[in-house]
């Protein structure tokens, strides 16, 4: 059975505090006051990797999560379909393009469709 948003939250945040000793409502209210904007995701990266050595999976659970209101999700295209949902991506990695998502009920077939040309393109 699928996890609740709330869910994947906590189990996010535990792991969080299992590896960094410090919980993802920890790390947001840091992130808030370092002076760095939140939504700036790879500045917020490059801080917590510089000041506090948080390693790379945490940092984007860490960024994507001071947003608080969506979820990028990366996808990477040799031949990117025309379609307004996607924006160029300009984060790190190896995504070229990433949808915005700020619900469950925005993974919809028009997503799900983009995952599997994104999935045929990178064999």
């Amino acid at each position: 059975m699928a996890k609740t948003p709330d869910e994947m939250m906590n189990a996010i945040s535990e792991s969080l505090a299992e590896r960094t000793d410090r919980t993802l409502d920890g790390w947001m209210a840091l992130v808030q006051v370092s002076g760095i904007a939140p939504l700036d995701q790879n500045a917020v990266r490059r801080w917590l990797r510089a000041k506090h050595g948080v390693q790379q999976n945490s940092q984007w659970a860490i960024a994507d999560a001071a947003t608080s209101s969506r979820v990028d999700l990366g996808l990477r295209f040799t031949d990117p379909p025309p379609d307004d949902c996607l924006q160029r991506s300009t984060g790190p990695g190896q995504a070229t393009h990433k949808a915005a998502l700020r619900s469950v009920d925005d993974v919809d077939d028009q997503v799900r469709h983009l995952l599997r040309l994104a999935y045929e393109q990178n064999p």
